[in-house]
């Protein structure tokens, strides 16, 4: 294995006169971007394509300085302020919506502790990655292997050696999570001082721009107590679409089942009536339409919680509405929580069977599925979607 083949498999490599070849191409690039007159927007705008690629609506700001520019890879609207560094022996991936202010450096090389090891000319990369809408303060280091979630604001002078989950303010050194990032910063621009009416507008103005139109049908499926009821009534909420909840099919009052052959008339008349719909609940049973559901739906929600997070959950909601009847569920049905329902959360709900039917959902439908395993996930999700939380 030649030391670019070893390079390019993250492992340890030295920079021979092959690799410097390749850096030779990125410095000759460099040096016009570099070089090109300040005001010259449209050079700089062809040169930062030559190196990246076909970026859209990226930004940088020279001096520039990277080793090989094709291990970076950049997301629309991002903006690289001056005197960025980006040693990307290893890949880096940058999302769209990014800020970078000046002398932000992002380091994949590393060099060994030990100083025999160090001055054997081995070295190493590991991968950096940045989500979209990400700032990144003045003198922000990023350290080799990093991730960085989407919506992080890193304040100035940071060295980030850790992962740092998304919607996070985090600062210093080492870099760590203050606070989380929450709808209640939008109205301020700087600390505590708020946007005046005009540019206020203008901000919301721009939030509408964002929000995609509603998927015209969306299922909701996934473990029994992970939320999919709640959730559906957000997602029918806020896009205004009808919402069907199995649950309230198959229970009769009492807790009686209703007959397999009219559950399937009643989903299958709901679905033929209505151009759009939210429906959620699993009920994989032809009967139920599940394949069709499936099939149908411009999106599906899958919540994959853990049986410890649905159990809590079942038992939280069971003390909100004991001895009362959910609207998901329907008249009749008053909540209740027994030995039989623990033992689905925690055992019947989850048998191989059903964990291969989630699997082959992810799989098949891999472009339009949305899978979510965690509350810190279900909260992230609610708000990026700007949903209202009923706490159900």
């Amino acid at each position: 294995m030649n030391n670019i083949e070893r390079r390019n498999a993250n492992i340890a490599y030295i920079s021979d006169s092959a690799v410097f070849e390749e850096q030779k191409v990125c410095r000759r690039i460099l040096q016009r971007l570099n070089t090109a007159d300040a005001d010259d927007f449209d050079t700089h705008r062809a040169i930062v394509r030559e190196l990246f690629g076909d970026v859209e609506n990226v930004c940088v700001n020279p001096p520039f300085y990277c080793d090989y520019g094709f291990n970076i890879s950049i997301g629309s609207n991002t903006f690289i302020n001056y005197n960025c560094t980006i040693l990307d022996t290893a890949k880096v991936k940058i999302g769209s919506n990014c800020q970078f202010a000046p002398n932000v450096s992002l380091y994949t090389a590393g060099h060994p502790l030990h100083p025999v090891s160090r001055n054997s000319l081995y070295e190493y990369g590991r991968p950096i990655t940045i989500g979209d809408n990400v700032w990144l303060g003045g003198n922000v280091v990023v350290l080799p292997g990093v991730t960085i979630g989407s919506n992080v604001v890193i304040g100035a002078g940071s060295v980030v050696s850790r992962d740092i989950p998304e919607w996070s303010l985090a600062a210093g050194n080492p870099c760590r999570v203050l606070r989380q990032i929450t709808e209640g910063d939008k109205p301020y621009y700087y600390k505590k001082e708020r946007f005046d009416d005009e540019a206020w507008q203008n901000v919301l103005a721009y939030e509408d721009s964002l929000k995609p139109s509603a998927p015209q049908k969306t299922a909701v499926v996934g473990y029994s107590g992970s939320g999919k009821s709640s959730l559906a009534r957000a997602l029918a909420d806020k896009y205004r679409v009808p919402l069907l909840h199995l649950d309230r099919v198959f229970w009769l009052p009492e807790w009686h089942e209703r007959a397999r052959s009219e559950s399937q008339e009643l989903i299958g008349e709901f679905m033929d009536t209505h151009s759009q719909w939210v429906i959620d609940g699993n009920y994989q049973h032809p009967e139920y339409h599940y394949a069709r559901r499936m099939a149908e739906a411009g999106r599906i929600i899958l919540l994959e919680f853990n049986r410890a997070a649905c159990l809590f959950r079942a038992v939280r909601r069971w003390g909100k509405y004991h001895g009362k009847c959910r609207g998901s569920i329907g008249e009749g049905c008053p909540e209740k929580i027994d030995a039989e329902f623990v033992k689905w959360i925690l055992r019947d709900g989850r048998t191989v069977q059903h964990q291969a039917r989630y699997g082959a959902l992810k799989k098949r439908y891999a472009d339009k599925i949305t899978v979510i395993s965690s509350q810190r996930e279900l909260d992230a999700f609610y708000q990026a979607e700007g949903l209202a939380q009923t706490g159900g």
